[in-house]
C-alpha cells in the first residue's frame, strides 16, 4: 500500500514545470499558483499548493522553476524543486522539447522519504486545429539514488489534452493522463476549463479522476490553477 500511495502523491501534484504549455514570450515572466484537493482511497483527503515562476530566455526558449507544498498528514512539506529548460522546434510549429532536473531535497515530512536526483527529458506540444485544440506532454523521468541510497522507480508519464475552443477566452477540454512507475500504472480523465481574463492573466480548473489503476486505487481532485505573465521589456 505504501507504493500506491506513493504514486497517489505524485499523480496528485501539479509540478509546473513539467506542464504542458509551450514556451513564453522573450522576457517575459509567468508566475504560476494554484490550489489542489486530493482525495486517495485509503488516506484523508488533502491539499497541495503548486508554485512555479518561468522567464523567456529568448525566442523559443523558457526557464522554469517549480514545488508544491503538500499539507497532508503525515506526509506534507515542500517537494523536491524542478527546474527545467523548454525549446521550440522552429521545423515543428506547435512541438517543443524539455529536460527537467528534479532537485534532491525536500522539507517537512517529505524529507523524510526518497528524495534523489531525477532527470526527465520530454516533448510538449501545442496547436489549435480551427475550433478543436490540440495539447500534449510526454516525459519520462530518470530517477538516481539519494544520499541514503534508496531508489525509486522511473516514471513515464503520457498526457493527451483535446479541447474545444467556445472563443477566444474560454476553452473546455478533456485530458487523457497516464503515468507509470514500475509496475504501478493509474490513468486518469481531466475534465477542466481555461479562461483568458486578460493578457496577463489566465485562470484553469479541472477535475481528474482515475478510471483504471494497476494495483487498483480509487483517487480524485480538483485543481485551480492562476497564471500571471509580465510581458518582456
Amino acid at each position: 500500500m505504501k507504493k500506491v500511495a506513493a504514486i497517489s502523491l505524485a499523480l496528485a501534484s501539479s509540478v509546473f514545470a513539467l506542464d504542458e504549455y509551450l514556451p513564453i514570450a522573450p522576457k517575459a515572466i509567468e508566475v504560476d499558483v494554484g490550489v489542489s484537493h486530493n482525495a486517495p482511497d485509503g488516506p484523508d483527503a488533502y491539499q497541495t499548493i503548486p508554485l512555479a515562476v518561468k522567464y523567456g530566455l529568448a525566442q523559443g526558449l523558457t526557464l522554469e522553476l517549480a514545488t508544491d507544498f503538500s499539507m497532508q498528514d503525515p506526509g506534507g512539506g515542500l517537494g523536491q524543486p524542478a527546474l527545467a529548460v523548454k525549446y521550440s522546434i522552429a521545423a515543428v510549429e506547435g512541438l517543443a522539447v524539455f529536460g527537467n532536473v528534479v532537485l534532491p531535497f525536500a522539507t517537512g515530512d517529505r524529507a523524510d522519504g526518497y528524495k534523489g536526483l531525477g532527470v526527465a527529458p520530454g516533448l510538449v506540444y501545442g496547436k489549435n486545429y480551427g475550433s478543436i485544440s490540440a495539447v500534449a506532454l510526454v516525459g519520462y523521468q530518470l530517477n538516481m539514488k539519494d544520499a541514503d541510497d534508496l531508489e525509486s522507480d522511473n516514471a513515464l508519464r503520457v498526457f493527451l489534452k483535446p479541447g474545444y475552443i467556445v472563443n477566444d477566452k474560454l476553452t473546455g477540454y478533456v485530458g487523457i493522463d497516464y503515468n507509470m512507475a514500475g509496475d504501478v500504472s493509474s490513468t486518469r480523465l481531466v475534465p477542466g476549463v481555461t479562461y483568458t481574463v486578460s493578457p496577463s492573466i489566465a485562470l484553469e480548473a479541472n477535475v481528474p479522476y482515475v478510471v483504471a489503476s494497476d494495483p487498483t486505487a480509487d483517487f480524485w481532485g480538483i485543481n485551480a490553477a492562476l497564471y500571471y505573465t509580465i510581458p518582456g521589456m
